[in-house]
């Protein structure tokens, strides 16, 4: 049975924050069923920290438990192409080990029984009015213990968990168990920023969610076993999140997403062989695991919220 567009129980939510219902729209068109199962796991990396770059980026790997080749793909792949437990990031393509283990990884993630939802938001675009990211408020909202003396900080820490609320609030089923698995990023550089970000969420999540979920839990990437599946799994968001942050940094000059046309609108000579390869795997159209990039552009003084399909004006 289809279930409807997932709207904010309150008015006010959506008044404040009209960009997350254009997403939610966005993602129940790509996919109109939630998850079967009883439990959805949630891999997230981020990219666009570097000054060229006009783009941020945030990808989140949502998976369910159906049973998939995934893990015997992923050990393989490991025991055949790496002497020890270093981990496949798209900073560090350079490596012979992990160059050579790029193309069956990427070809392992197409069997994941998930979807791949990668954002990518001009930073010019406030998603909430200034005067609301205070420590002060976020203190009184979300009950935060750790110490936030930069509002940078704590604005990308209430974004992603916002980002994050809004999957689960169209993806999950009454009484799901919820994990969100995080790379090491400064929002959760320690145990209380951990701990105010699974709050964060928590909060964030019940302003959407229609139904209540059986448990959330939240930790990183620091607190996996040896096998690396967290590892594993964070690292197809870390090299979607490193791929269209490269992709964004080469539009040609004052060209943004929103005019985009194809290849032509990208400094094609700047972009790497392995965003190129990313890329292509990212829009392909046939495999188990489903992918959408969304935009939030600036255009003049306002903001739009798109799909992008990189196939568009290419003939």
């Amino acid at each position: 049975m289809r279930h409807a567009v997932v709207t904010p129980r309150s008015a006010a939510m959506r008044r404040l924050f009209p960009w997350g219902f254009s997403i939610q729209k966005i993602l129940y068109a790509v996919r109109r069923e939630p998850f079967a199962g009883r439990h959805l796991l949630v891999g997230s990396d981020y990219g666009g920290d570097h000054k060229k770059s006009r783009y941020n980026t945030y990808a989140f790997l949502v998976v369910g438990d159906r049973p998939s080749r995934w893990l015997s793909l992923q050990r393989e792949i490991r025991q055949r192409h790496f002497t020890d437990s270093r981990r496949i990031s798209f900073k560090r393509l350079s490596d012979p080990q992990r160059r050579a283990a790029l193309v069956p990884f990427l070809q392992a993630a197409h069997e994941l029984p998930g979807h791949l939802v990668a954002f990518v938001v001009h930073k010019s675009v406030s998603l909430y009015p200034p005067s609301e990211i205070k420590t002060n408020w976020a203190k009184e909202l979300f009950g935060l213990s750790a110490e936030w003396k930069k509002r940078p900080s704590l604005y990308e820490a209430v974004r992603k968990a916002h980002l994050f609320s809004l999957l689960v609030s169209q993806w999950s089923r009454p009484l799901m168990d919820v994990t969100w698995i995080s790379d090491e990023d400064q929002f959760v550089a320690n145990e209380k920023r951990l701990d105010d970000a699974q709050q964060i969420a928590a909060r964030l999540s019940s302003l959407y969610l229609p139904h209540t979920l059986r448990e959330f839990a939240m930790n990183t990437t620091r607190m996996d076993g040896p096998g690396l599946e967290f590892e594993d799994l964070v690292a197809i968001a870390d090299l979607t999140a490193g791929m269209l942050a490269e992709l964004s940094s080469t539009l040609a000059k004052n060209a943004s997403w929103s005019d985009f046309n194809g290849r032509h609108s990208l400094n094609s000579d700047e972009v790497q062989q392995k965003s190129e390869l990313i890329a292509d795997w990212f829009w392909h159209p046939w495999a188990t695991l489903g992918r959408t990039c969304i935009v939030i552009d600036r255009v003049g003084q306002k903001s739009r919220v798109f799909k992008l399909d990189m196939l568009e004006g290419q003939g």
